[in-house]
């Protein structure tokens, strides 16, 4: 039997066959594939069935949040996903930060997480991949070098954040280091404001968009990539797959082309 195609249904059912025997981790279900099948495939095809809800993930002591698909045991889901209560189209879904997912309990335990999210959307590209960020910090960069090997082969990666010179930092970090095919901009204006005999340093433009988005997935939401955010904070989000993805990449080519290249000298010390 041939699986060439990313999540054919061939594919599909023979995973189901795998887990309806027990619960399985990815590198497990890889084994019982031939080695032409990668593990994106397999993530890709449990994305899949889960996002219509038959199966779901169970975390069990070997689960990193960080790492939440290729650590997480997978099962075939017996009971009705919770999710499907709240939305109606397959190409919508919620996505909850891990503090409100642990607040709000076991009844919205099925509703995917950031990480999950995120780990998604990455593996769905093919072309490119757009981030929107306010902050940058070694959370996001740690979480992305998690996908290393996936991202370095997406022709054009581009991330879009504020003018700050952490943000540059970290960025000229990342594409010297790991992804030489990272161009990046930022947004800000500030500019000297004089009232009476006070002088206000203020920004004028910046940016407070949170978007990660390819030609085939979008994540728009109140979340910073940093860990007060993924791990701390309240924050909520949505996955949109479908034709709207192709109203935002839109968007986010206009904005792209309203921010500036910084100027980026490097000396040897």
């Amino acid at each position: 039997m041939s699986f060439k195609n990313n999540c054919a249904p061939e594919m599909k059912e023979k995973i189901l066959s795998i887990l309806r025997e027990s619960p399985k981790s990815v590198p497990e279900i890889k084994k019982q594939f031939p080695d032409e099948v990668s593990i994106s495939q397999i993530i890709k095809c449990l994305l899949e069935l889960r996002r219509i809800g038959l199966v779901k993930a169970v975390k069990d002591e070997f689960f990193d949040e960080t790492r939440p698909l290729t650590t997480t045991l997978w099962a075939v889901n017996e009971d009705k996903d919770l999710m499907q209560k709240f939305i109606s189209s397959p190409d919508v879904s919620i996505i909850l930060s891990g503090a409100l997912k642990e607040d709000l309990g076991k009844s919205f335990e099925s509703f995917p997480s950031f990480f999950d999210a995120i780990g998604e959307i990455i593996l769905s590209a093919e072309r490119e991949l757009n981030i929107a960020v306010p902050y940058i910090d070694s959370t996001f960069t740690g979480l992305l070098s998690n996908y290393k090997a996936f991202i370095r082969n997406i022709p054009n990666l581009r991330i879009l954040t504020e003018f700050k010179k952490e943000n540059i930092g970290s960025l000229q970090r990342l594409k010297n280091s790991l992804f030489p095919n990272l161009e990046y901009k930022v947004i800000g204006q500030y500019g000297l404001i004089k009232y009476g005999q006070k002088t206000i340093y203020t920004k004028i433009r910046g940016i407070h968009l949170k978007m990660i988005i390819t030609e085939n997935m979008a994540m728009i939401g109140s979340f910073n990539m940093t860990e007060v955010h993924f791990l701390s904070n309240y924050d909520i989000a949505v996955l949109f797959k479908g034709e709207i993805v192709n109203q935002l990449l839109r968007l986010f080519q206009q904005i792209w082309n309203l921010a500036k290249q910084p100027s980026v000298s490097i000396h040897a010390g």
